[in-house]
Parts: structure tokens; sequence; C-alpha cells
């Protein structure tokens, strides 16, 4: 029983710490090694201790707490039962090394890395196609420049009047994006994070890098146009040709788009194989049609028992069970004594606590043995059921009838043998192995904890709201916390779903941006070469060998491009991958077909100036100016 004393602000969106209510800790426990090397005593201890200094703390403060903490335990023994003892500013905690214990809101900052760098290649592809554009335009306006200069326009002149263009361009754009970003920012917060906001936006370092990001933007994408505006002479402006024109910068800026999308197209593919992955992977237990309830601890034995009843008498429920761990959420671990040749050795285990039936609700297939049965009262206590990884890791080939137990302090209470293996379940993310894991039942009478899982056939709404209702007649005034399985462990890889969706539409807007970019290059080329295709036609040159011409240029600069990115994409993805324990096979699959995707887009580019180049009439061609 607590009384409200006070109440606080909500915490902030962007806090690492979440807090709805706040009790006194008023449990005093001494440190000592004990409380270090019971994974169960040093978790049920652990706090997370806030201090706030008066200058920037040093490493001289460490050693002073280390000292300290030497008055307790050695820091010998520490070290070895993995008691480390570290110090993270606040700022740097949402974004920082997960530590054991952490209860916090954990971001990853290679994630933060990720989104900067595709947003810096979006403003570099984005400059480079309004390049390519400015060049492509800039015949239709050579003429007009040539006139300027005969009427005295100085070259700073055209230079300050391409600059003004491309700054009212930009000026136009930025109005319209942050538009498109306000209206759409509703779902956009909803696609990526709830806690963004609009009104980050206004933040003033925010406003100060976009700022430099769109100098920098201008000053790259109004240099060339300008430049080429202002070297060209003026009887090349009068006659329409592209003079000072620098072909070998166009093919180092077509060159980089095409890098660009190419990295970017591999990477979304292979994320995409490995969220359908994450998405599809088999667990060692069926999560369709399986619910969790996590119960209020104030639930009594007598409240359990009755509960569990009225589930199993509900129609459409196939099985109910007890278990220490939710999906999701991992295990405790713990000290054991197991059997090594003619020894007991000790090890650290993950455990479960469970009833005889979770087996068969969770669909856990049986390897070896048996599992637990109610019917066989000595199984509370000397029973023990072991995964695969644990026989394998304790080097068990037969590990039936292998003798184990815990907790010698209260001897015989846990003291028995393996009597059953089961296969490898994962509940926890894809980002962690299984790990060697030994299942009991709880002692006696007792329920293993307050986790029940529902298997049922029926419709998932109408069982949601029958275990509710039912519920509220055995807790009532206690909110019901229940999720679907299934959803509950997709929520576990959320990020990289999120991740995916802006990946995705990042390397559209690049391809689209390239293709635009492809499209107007292709357009300009097809009019400088216009006379030699106008030759080569009158030399018998058929329409397909003008247009394969034309489309050879970009298809050799896309091919040296994708031997370039692909090794780049390859290593960006396999170092993205290796941050899961479970992943899919790094083919040359992906590679391929992003290769190929490659060369049609520029084929569909390209493709309308090249059959326009190949149908041209030569004659008329051979009189142009």
């Amino acid at each position: 029983m607590h009384e409200v004393t006070a109440v606080i602000e909500d915490s902030k969106p962007n806090s690492h710490l979440f807090v709805s209510a706040m009790v006194p800790i008023r449990v005093q426990d001494e440190l000592n090694l004990n409380s270090i090397i019971d994974p169960v005593a040093f978790s049920d201890q652990s706090a997370a201790l806030y201090v706030r200094f008066n200058r920037p703390v040093d490493e001289s403060f460490s050693s002073k707490v280390e000292r300290l903490l030497d008055q307790y335990v050695k820091k010998s023994i520490r070290a070895e039962h993995g008691f480390t003892l570290a110090f993270q500013p606040l700022a740097d905690i949402y974004l920082g090394p997960q530590y054991r214990y952490d209860f916090s809101s954990k971001g990853s900052v290679v994630y933060v890395y990720a989104f900067s760098t595709l947003g810096l290649l979006l403003l570099l592809v984005a400059g480079i196609n309004y390049v390519n554009l400015s060049v492509a335009d800039f015949i239709s306006r050579s003429r007009e420049t040539g006139v300027r200069k005969v009427l005295g326009a100085r070259s700073y002149q055209l230079i300050t009047q391409v600059t003004l263009e491309t700054i009212l361009f930009a000026f136009l754009s930025l109005s319209l994006a942050v538009l498109m970003l306000y209206l759409l920012s509703p779902q956009i917060a909803q696609l990526l994070d709830s806690d963004l906001r609009f009104n980050m936006l206004l933040r003033p370092e925010v406003i100060g890098m976009s700022a430099i990001g769109l100098i920098g933007l201008l000053l790259f994408a109004s240099w060339f146009p300008a430049r080429q505006f202002s070297i060209s002479s003026v009887n090349q402006n009068l006659k329409s040709t592209a003079g000072g024109y620098n072909s070998r910068l166009s093919r180092i800026l077509l060159f980089t788009q095409f890098t660009v999308s190419a990295v970017c197209l591999c990477c979304t593919l292979v994320v995409g194989s490995q969220i359908n992955f994450v998405h599809n992977k088999e667990l060692g237990f069926d999560r369709k049609n399986l619910l969790v309830l996590s119960m209020p601890q104030e639930l009594t034995l007598q409240k359990m028992q009755t509960f569990r009843n009225e589930l199993k008498r509900m129609p459409g429920v196939i099985s109910v069970s007890n278990s220490s761990f939710r999906i999701g959420g991992g295990y405790w671990k713990d000290w054991y004594f197991v059997e090594d040749k003619d020894n007991m050795r000790q090890v650290e285990l993950y455990e479960v606590f469970s009833d005889d039936e979770l087996f068969t609700t969770l669909g856990i297939p049986l390897l070896k043995g048996r599992t637990f049965s109610a019917n066989i009262p000595s199984d509370s206590g000397a029973a023990f059921v072991i995964n695969e990884t644990a026989a394998r890791e304790l080097g068990w080939d037969d590990p039936i009838g292998k003798r184990i137990y815990t907790h010698p302090e209260e001897k015989g209470k846990w003291d028995g043998t393996v009597v059953g293996v089961v296969a490898d379940i994962n509940i926890s993310s894809l980002y962690n192995k299984v790990r060697p894991l030994v299942m009991r039942l709880p002692w006696q009478s007792d329920y293993p904890d307050n986790f029940i899982y529902v298997r049922y056939s029926s419709d998932e709404q109408y069982i949601a709201k029958s275990i509710e209702e039912t519920y509220k007649g055995v807790m009532p005034g206690y909110p019901l916390m229940l999720r679907f399985v299934d959803e509950l462990y997709n929520s576990t890889h959320q990020k990289e779903t999120k991740v995916f969706a802006s990946l995705q539409f990042g390397t559209f807007v690049i391809v689209l941006v390239s293709m635009l970019g492809i499209f107007s290059m292709a357009a300009y080329m097809s009019m400088k070469r216009m006379k030699e295709f106008g030759i080569r036609k009158v030399l018998g040159a058929t329409q397909q060998q003008i247009a394969g011409l034309h489309l050879g240029y970009f298809v050799r600069i896309v091919l040296i491009a994708n031997a370039l990115s692909l090794p780049v994409a390859y290593w960006l993805m396999k170092e993205w991958l290796n941050v899961f324990a479970y992943r899919i096979d790094l083919t040359i699959t992906p590679f391929l077909l992003m290769s190929g995707i490659s060369l049609v887009l520029v084929i569909l580019s390209g493709g309308y100036s090249a059959l326009k180049s190949g149908s041209m009439n030569p004659v008329d061609v051979i009189k142009m100016e």
C-alpha cells in the first residue's frame, strides 16, 4: 500500500527514462561477495545510480570509487564474476553501450550514421542531377547567353544570374518540402517513431546544420553551370554548340550517381531479405494463435488456479500454461552444478520455471526423454529438462540421467537428474544466440511465475475480449496486460522494420532522381552527337545500331559503377548482418539482381533519346548549323 504524495511532470518523449510512478527504496542490503555471485539476488538488489557533480569527472574519481568497493569485494573477485564499474554521462545513455540489467530506452548509433549518410547521399545525387539538368538546358539557352554577351554582359553577371536561379529553385523546393513535411509529419511519425515531432526541426542545432548543408548544396549545384555559361565563346553561343563542356566531369557525375544508386539498391534488397527472414524464421515453438498474459504480483495462488481453470473452460481455448519468461523478455540465470565425468562442476545456466503443460501449449519439440508430468510428484525439484544447446555445451552426448542440482544451501531441494532434452527456442530477438537453458518445475504446489500462455483456435478478438471479461471477475481493478505472441515477437525487430521502410523510400528517391539525370544527359548527348549520328546513318548504320551506340555510353558507365559499388555494398551489408546471431546467407544473388535492375533503369531512362536519335532524318541533321 502506497500513498500519493506528489505529482511530477510527464517524461519527455526523447528521454531515456519513462516514469509513471516512483516509490522509495526501503530495502538495505549489504554489498558482499554473495550478493554479486548470485545472479537473481544481484539483479533484485541492483539499481541505477544517478550522480550530479559540480565539475567534470576525470579518471581520479573512478579510482576513488574502485578503492571504496575494494573494502567490500576485491577487484579481482569482482572481475572474476563479471562485476564491473562504469560511469556514463547522461547525454550518452541513449546511444551508449548496453549494460547488464539496463532498463533505459536505447537507440542505435549505427542507424544514426546510416540515416545521416543516406541524407547526404540524397543531397549529393540531387545536386548532381541539378548540374546535369543545367548542362542539358545549356544548348537551349546558348543563343540567349551569346546575345547577352554581345550586349555587354560580363562573366560575373552571368555567374550571378545562374547562382540566383539556383538559389530561387532551392528556396522554392525547400518551402515545398517543409510544407509537405508538415502535412505528412503525423504519417511519418507513425511509420518511423511516434516520438518524432515537427517542431524538432525548429531547434537551433537542426536549423544550423540544415543551413550549412543547403549552402554546400547550392555551391556545388551552381558552380559548374555558372562556369559553363561564362567560359563559352560568343561564336559558340550563337551557333548553339556546347563549347566548353567537360565530358570527363559529366562521366564522373554520372558515375557517382550510378554508384550511389547501386549501393542503395543492394542494401535495400539485402535488408529486405533479412527482415523477411526475421519475421518468418522458425523459433523452436509455434507462435501463431498464441497469446501471453502478464499477471500482477497481487494475484494469489488461489486466484491463479481459479483463473487458469476458467480459461481452460473457455470456448476456443486449446491449452493454458504458466512460465517465468515472456517472449522478448529473456531469461533469468543461476549457478548450477552439473555432472562432468566423475565430478560435479559449477556452471552458469539460463533457467525457466514452468508447469508441465508449457511444452504442449508452446509446441516445443521433445528431442530425447520426457517432459514434466503432473502425475510424478518428485518431478518438482528432482527433474530437469534442458535444451539442445545446453546438452552440447555441457558435453553430454546422452544427457538423460545426468545429475544436476542448484542452491546447495537448500540441501536436497533442487537435486535431481535430466529427464528430457527439447529443441532450442528463441524467446528474445535474433541479435542473440540461443543460450544453454535448464527448465524446472516450481517447488511443490507453487506456480512458476505470473506469465500465462494461452493457445487458442477461434477468432483472436473474441478470445481477447472473453479473457478480459474473465480476468475482471478474478482481479477487479487491475488492468490486463495481454499480447499476441506473434505481434510481440515482431515488435522486438520493429527498429529494423522502420529502417527498412526508410531505406526503401530513400532508395526510391535516389533512383528516381538518378533516372531524371540520365534522361536529361541522354537528351543532351543526343543533341550534341546529332550530326555524328546523321553521318553514321548516311554511311549505312541502322536505327538499332545508332540507338545501341547512344545507350552504350551510359551502359559502360553503369557497368563500371556496378563493379565498384558491389564490393562496397557487400562490405556494408556484411557488417550490418554481423549484429544478428541468426541471419541470411549473403550470396551473390541480390547483387546480380541489382545489376540487372540498374541496367533496365538506364535503358528506360535513356531509351527515348536513343530511339529518337536512331529515327532522325540524316538530311535534316547534316544541314543543321
